[in-house]
């Protein structure tokens, strides 16, 4: 008993190991894989995937009713001691009675009704199936742009500690400057002060780089885990092919899909109104026994055709298909709005990337002299050719540069998100 109580103890053990070390291990996320984890992860597509239940259920309570219907009843009545049994409907010589009956009906022609019930049903569905697709695409199209954050202050982290590096071998090229008797202790200090404004840059840039894991991993619903990039912040590429995919897509979204969608429910709406200014037949047949006592049933059957015509309603069709109506030249100016709104990002976001396609080029440049101005000034400072003000100068030129490409670079990421998200 004792070793059995061991091994489970030891096996308990080992698989809280296996766990913990499980939760430690850093997540690997692609660009690619963020779309599948939203919809995996996130409550909010959970829900919103109920609510296309719900439209389905809907549709098919809406076409119930023109299926066959079937009721069964049954009673037992006893009247007990009266000086008047007629006023409860029982003869003199009753004092029991016994019904059942069974009756079914069936939905027969309605000019429409059923078909137009079917129709709106449809419409609802595929409007509540839009409307998913548009959350998946807003709650996907935030977690990238969280993952170019994230891949960003990754980035930025690399250029804090580069710029913590040079602030180090500035702080001993100075202290030999210092012992060889060709600076001053001032300078050695300015150089002390340096570094550990460089160092609380990078720690503040470590806190950066958590916020933005912790808001990317709740992006895609995996709030308490340590995520780890697998790709590194780089120029997009084809984005002018992009543009121009874009551009002949202004006029198509899931926002205009849905306002059509929308519009197509309130036309199933009035042709279903439209049909209920016409009859409606019904089949019956009703079977059933009634007697005072069980010895004494009798039998009782009824076929008929029932006819349902609404003549007056006080104007309520009239008004349901005006407001229909309404609901449709209201979508309309909502799609004129909506591709109007949509050219103006789109021309905003050509003429950005006009900008920033010059901007990462004289950026390049601007970089390639900073480093070669980063070697020739350090071999000068060393020889006591240049001063500490201006080999800093250097120095921070350089870590400025390196930062600037980065921020452009993540831009244009963030702005070819923009043009994929305006292409759905």
């Amino acid at each position: 008993m004792k070793t059995q109580l061991m091994t489970i103890y030891f096996l308990m053990l080992s698989f809280s190991y296996a766990q913990e070390k499980a939760e430690a291990e850093p997540m690997q996320v692609k660009l690619d894989d963020i779309r599948a984890l939203v919809v995996k992860n996130l409550s909010e597509i959970r829900n919103s995937e109920i609510r296309i239940q719900q439209t389905e259920a809907n549709k098919d309570l809406r076409v119930s009713r023109f299926k066959t219907q079937g009721d069964v009843s049954a009673g037992y009545e006893n009247l007990f001691d009266s000086s008047e049994p007629l006023a409860f409907g029982f003869e003199n010589n009753e004092d029991e009675r016994l019904n059942s009956s069974l009756s079914i009906s069936q939905y027969l022609y309605g000019f429409g009704r059923k078909k137009w019930a079917l129709e709106e049903g449809l419409a609802e569905v595929k409007l509540s199936r839009l409307q998913n697709a548009m959350m998946i695409r807003d709650l996907s199209f935030k977690a990238r742009v969280d993952y170019w954050s994230y891949i960003f202050e990754q980035a930025g982290l690399e250029v804090a500690k580069e710029r913590l590096k040079l602030s180090e071998e500035e702080e001993q090229d100075t202290e030999s400057l210092f012992e060889a008797g060709t600076l001053s202790r001032v300078d050695v200090l300015q150089t002390k002060v340096s570094k550990m404004q460089a160092l609380n840059t990078t720690r503040s840039q470590e806190s950066r780089l958590n916020e933005s894991m912790f808001e990317f991993a709740s992006s895609i619903g995996k709030v308490h885990s340590k995520i780890k990039s697998i790709e590194t912040l780089s120029p997009p590429k084809h984005v002018e092919k992009l543009l121009v995919e874009v551009k002949r897509m202004l006029d198509k979204s899931l926002e205009i899909a849905t306002l059509e969608a929308d519009s197509n429910v309130s036309r199933t709406k009035i042709e279903q109104v439209k049909s209920e200014y016409a009859p409606e037949l019904y089949g019956l047949a009703s079977a059933g026994v009634t007697g005072p006592d069980t010895d004494d049933l009798e039998d009782g059957w009824l076929v008929g055709v029932t006819l349902n015509w609404a003549i007056l309603d006080g104007k309520q069709r009239s008004s349901r298909q005006l407001f229909e109506s309404k609901n449709i030249i209201a979508n309309d100016f909502s799609v004129k709005a909506e591709i109007r709104e949509r050219t103006r990002i789109y021309l905003q976001l050509e003429s950005q990337w006009e900008s920033l396609a010059e901007q990462i080029y004289n950026e390049k440049q601007a970089l390639a002299f900073a480093e070669e101005n980063y070697k020739i000034a350090r071999e000068q400072y060393r020889a006591g050719l240049l001063t500490l003000l201006q080999v800093s100068d250097v120095n921070l030129q350089l870590v400025e540069s390196r930062y600037r490409l980065l921020s452009i670079i993540y831009k244009m990421q963030v702005l070819r998100e923009n043009l994929l998200y305006l292409k759905q």
